[in-house]
């Protein structure tokens, strides 16, 4: 199974990948074209699956090879229209859905 995701920066360059590996607080992508535009800083992280949408700003904390690690903020997200990472990370986990890699 493949995660696709939008990943936007701050300057709003969007750019998919998959995501490789995750946690409660964030996640692991690989590019599915080039992540080189978005190296550090603030972003936001589209995710649509099942044909809901998931959205959570973070920050992009490490580069390893190609890919990127993504810290999520959970700030308040009263009135918005979309789902968060908490909702989607919940619905994977529920539905038995694991890492790529994973620690033993």
């Amino acid at each position: 199974y493949d995660f696709n995701v939008v990943l936007e920066s701050a300057n709003g360059k969007t750019v998919p990948a998959v995501l490789s590996n995750w946690d409660e607080n964030g996640c692991f992508l690989l590019p599915v074209d080039d992540l080189t535009s978005v190296n550090k800083g603030k972003c936001l992280l589209k995710i649509n699956y099942e044909n809901r949408d998931f959205q959570e700003p973070g920050e992009v904390v490490t580069r390893y090879g190609i890919g990127r690690g993504v810290r999520f903020y959970f700030k308040n997200k009263k009135g918005v229209d979309h789902h968060g990472w908490k909702e989607f990370y919940a619905i994977i986990r529920d539905r038995g859905f694991s890492p790529r890699l994973t620690a033993t």
